[in-house]
């Protein structure tokens, strides 16, 4: 299965037979003629921030069968309308140093990640959460990379899920 399929499952409380992506918090860094990702991109949140995240989402778009469900580790895990075609996206932790625009989704579902993440990124923009962050110093959120997954969550856990996390972290899979 994808890792947001198993996420989701391990969730327990995500919709299931909805396509899932992991969403990571990112942090992207300007060079003279592009976009990129280093070491310090990936912005593993507390649980409060993501909480906050998911709920802001809900508030301005409703209705738009988006959802984002926070995650242990430090990610959020997007549900929403299952793709029609296959979206091939790259994790981020495997994009050190590669400029964004070669690391965007692509393939026959692409368009529907790429219009996604431009409207995250806009809705990023002014968000509390991120004049927060700046106050404290902190990078800024710039996205939330949408990778993995497309396909609907079909299970759901046979084990606790305290023993999930005993026996192999809070990673987001």
């Amino acid at each position: 299965e994808q890792p947001p399929s198993v996420a989701a499952a391990a969730l327990g409380c995500a919709p299931v037979d909805r396509a899932v992506w992991l969403a990571t918090p990112l942090h992207l860094v300007a060079g003279l003629t592009s976009l990129h990702v280093d070491r310090r991109s990936a912005l593993r949140r507390p649980a409060a921030e993501l909480a906050q995240l998911a709920a802001s989402l809900r508030e301005t778009f409703p209705g738009s069968g988006f959802d984002l469900h926070p995650l242990a580790g430090g990610d959020l895990l997007l549900s929403g309308h299952a793709q029609s075609g296959h979206a091939t996206t790259i994790e981020p932790a495997r994009m050190l140093l590669t400029p964004v625009a070669e690391a965007l989704p692509a393939g026959e579902g692409a368009a529907l990640l790429r219009r996604l993440s431009s409207e995250i990124e806009m809705w990023l923009h002014d968000h509390p959460v991120n004049g927060e962050r700046v106050r404290r110093g902190e990078a800024p959120v710039a996205t939330l990379w949408l990778w993995g997954g497309g396909a609907p969550a079909t299970s759901r856990p046979a084990v606790p899920r305290e023993i999930d996390a005993a026996a192999f972290g809070s990673d987001a899979y």
